[in-house]
């Protein structure tokens, strides 16, 4: 198994380096790939030499394909996590992006799922696509005498179900095997002869895709044309999956989606007193009697000031003797009996004197 692999990384790492493509587009999602369990220190360029030398002459600028190596090519989890974590925020920064995809092989796939899982990686990834993914571990992990920390956190029991014998994969797998808002795409072969049983990729919920291309094993799944279309579809379209939705109730309280507050409600105007009634002065007349028609222009009114009462007019008007007629008044009517009587009494005493 390990010859077949080893040949398989032989002829990645004899491939010519990827050009950068004339026509890159920029607008595309940044990759990063992730290597799994290996023998070489440099796991992340023999791994995945080819796919990446093809999505960058399919469109990816060569920055945003990225193929790193773990420190330790055979550790494990949480470290493994916090270094993919690392490389994600690393590869956000550089890109400017608001989220990558991810692109896991094997143990990676199962390092990749912690992080989204324990560390909220949720948030960062758009796509998770595995390759030979080791979700539910394997029978074959279990076989390495040196016991690394990689091969003990995917070693499983071989009788069915027996993935559920290792805690932490049923950690990871618990409620929610494709937790978040990620779209997942799992892309396995029944040649595996690493990740046994080969179902063990399976994801509940994802886009399960079992390779129609025969012999497909282990390490050849880098070298499968059927393979990358798989991986570039994913990328390119979203074909991905969550069937169950993003199962926020199954991670950590951290990870829940942030909801924006409220905007508070406007306050309410206090409720003012009523402003007094405009009081009148006593003495302020009647609106009736302010306003007198203008005989000369009907329309016009005129508003006259009125005194105050009991305050007399300091210039009286003077007051002149009436020369007769009926529009008089009575004083004027005595005066006019006076002139009548006046020349008949001087009349009737020359009659007597005489």
């Amino acid at each position: 198994m390990r010859l077949r692999l080893a040949a398989a990384v032989a002829t990645a790492l004899l491939l010519p380096p990827a050009a950068a493509a004339d026509t890159a587009d920029w607008t595309r999602t940044p990759v990063l790939m992730v290597h799994g369990w290996f023998v070489l220190g440099d796991a992340g360029t023999a791994t995945w030499a080819t796919f990446r030398k093809r999505l960058i002459e399919d469109g990816w600028p060569a920055e945003y394909v990225h193929t790193p190596s773990f420190r330790d090519v055979r550790g494990c989890d949480p470290e493994h996590a916090n270094e993919i974590a690392a490389w994600v925020d690393e590869l956000l920064a550089a890109t400017k992006a608001d989220r990558v995809d991810i692109v896991a092989h094997s143990a990676g796939a199962l390092n990749s799922m912690y992080f989204l899982r324990n560390l909220c990686g949720v948030h960062k990834v758009r796509n998770l696509v595995a390759l030979a993914g080791a979700f539910h571990g394997t029978v074959v992990a279990c076989m390495d005498v040196f016991q690394n920390c990689g091969s003990v956190e995917m070693c499983i029991d071989s009788k069915p179900g027996g993935w559920q014998s290792n805690p932490q994969i049923v950690a990871l797998t618990k409620g929610d095997e494709t937790p978040g808002d990620v779209l997942y795409t799992s892309v396995w072969s029944t040649y595996d002869e690493i990740i046994v049983p080969p179902s063990g990729s399976v994801l509940a919920g994802a886009r399960n895709i079992e390779v129609e291309t025969d012999w497909v094993e282990h390490g050849g799944i880098f070298l499968c044309d059927e393979c990358y279309d798989h991986v570039k579809q994913a990328l390119l379209e979203g074909t991905g999956l969550n069937q169950d939705g993003p199962g926020w109730e199954h991670l950590p309280a951290e990870c829940a989606p942030s909801v924006p507050e409220p905007e508070p409600e406007p306050e309410a105007a206090p409720d003012l007193p009523e402003p007094p009634p405009e009081s009148k002065p006593e003495w302020a007349p009647d609106a009736a009697s302010e306003v007198t028609a203008d005989t000369a222009t009907p329309d016009a009114v005129h508003v006259t000031d009125a005194a105050p009462p009991h305050e007399p007019d300091p210039h009286p008007p003077t007051r002149l003797p009436s020369m007769g007629g009926c529009s008089a008044g009575g004083g004027s009517g005595a005066a006019a009996v006076a002139t009548v009587l006046l020349p008949g009494i001087a009349t009737t005493r020359r009659r007597r004197t005489s």
